[in-house]
């Protein structure tokens, strides 16, 4: 048998091939591109969820008050009220203090603990100092001013029509009881506005109750006028009428003067209301009358002498002392309306408008009905 003989040559050594340059970059450049396509989606989802949040929280205060309504044979809180303030043995003050309307909605908010607080005068009192605590469902979380901050507050109630006087002192007296065309007009003053003072004391500094004599001060004038949602329901309806917007702007919801280093007067203006500013001949009709609401027409709101009104005017404006509605949305600012529903409205809507929904009976008053589109 013949064996045939194969001889085999040496393997050829294996060689591991890597990437070149080349396709490394073409690889960065790939993954990039989709970075660059998915980051924009992600940001977005972020910011509508927070919108998103903050809605949410627009949504718990306008149940709270729906909840304090059912107690209050339908009327909604007053702009603020008066509570005691005790020293550090726990006697009382010879002066009160005001308290917005936030305090009303504590134990509606979950928060009884502060309720009870703010009931036996300890809350921002000399006895505990000036620390407020912070209340999530009162800011926004994109409120740097007062989100996770000591007493703050990102949303103010509906406070009406204010003059520019008014508007640039943010006085919580006048703004919740403007009555542009005629003091005598108690009717057409209570149909702009949702939030209004029960007295003059907080403009005055005087107390409800002189504690020497057991008597209003002199000049105290008291206001019996409580809106309720039955008044607004059988006016423009409460779906259609504005009972929360945002303010980036907003104060201390406990309004405890020297909390952050304001004076008593700072914490006694603005803060917890917002407003439409409006001016005879400009951007209310020329020829309205005792009696009439009646807005211009034409691009009255531009004028510079209501334009500081507009939503989202000027972002990086004082605290405390600019009461126009604002957010860090974007284009959009978050409201809750009296039914309880909460919408978002761009910065850009017509201001007359918007200027419609903070009054809840101006249809009686010449207003023309605001579209449900």
């Amino acid at each position: 048998m013949t064996r045939t003989m194969t001889r085999r040559g040496p393997r050829a050594a294996s060689r591991r091939r890597g990437f070149t340059l080349i396709e490394l970059l073409v690889v960065i450049s790939i993954i990039a591109v989709l970075a660059s396509l998915i980051m924009p989606a992600i940001m977005n989802a972020r910011a509508a969820a927070r919108r998103t949040q903050c809605a949410n929280n627009l949504k718990q205060l306008a149940a709270a008050t729906m909840n304090f309504t059912s107690g209050s044979n339908g009327k909604l809180p007053g702009a603020y009220d008066w509570y005691p303030l005790l020293d550090a043995n726990g006697n009382l003050i010879d002066k009160a203090i005001s308290r917005p309307w936030p305090v009303a909605l504590l134990p509606f908010l979950d928060r009884n603990d502060l309720q009870r607080v703010v009931a036996n005068g300890t809350l921002g009192s000399v006895a505990t100092g000036g620390d407020i605590p912070h209340v999530e469902a009162l800011t926004c979380v994109v409120d740097d001013n007062n989100f996770v901050q000591s007493g703050g507050l990102s949303y103010v109630g509906n406070g009406g029509y204010m003059s520019a006087a008014t508007f640039s002192n943010a006085n919580l007296q006048t703004a919740g009881s403007f009555n542009y065309l005629g003091v005598n007009n108690v009717r057409v003053a209570h149909s702009t506005g949702v939030f209004w003072a029960p007295d003059n004391g907080v403009s005055a500094g005087l107390l409800p109750i002189d504690p020497s004599t057991g008597q209003p001060p002199a000049g105290y004038v008291k206001d019996t006028f409580r809106m309720s949602l039955d008044f607004i329901s059988a006016g423009d309806g409460n779906s259609n009428t504005i009972l929360f917007g945002e303010n980036l702007q907003g104060g201390n919801w406990a309004w405890y003067p020297g909390a952050s280093g304001q004076t008593v007067a700072d914490c006694r203006q603005g803060g917890s209301l917002f407003g439409v500013l409006v001016a005879q001949a400009i951007n209310l009709n020329p020829n309205a009358v005792p009696g009439k609401l009646t807005l211009g027409s034409g691009p009255t709101f531009s004028n510079a002498a209501v334009v500081a009104g507009r939503l989202n005017k000027n972002l990086i404006a004082a605290r405390y002392k600019t009461p126009r509605p604002s957010s860090n949305h974007g284009d959009l600012i978050n409201f809750a309306f009296c039914a309880g529903n909460v919408r978002s409205l761009n910065m850009n809507v017509d201001p007359r408008v918007f200027a419609r929904l903070v009054t809840p009976d101006g249809q009686r008053f010449d207003q023309v009905v605001v579209s449900d589109e």
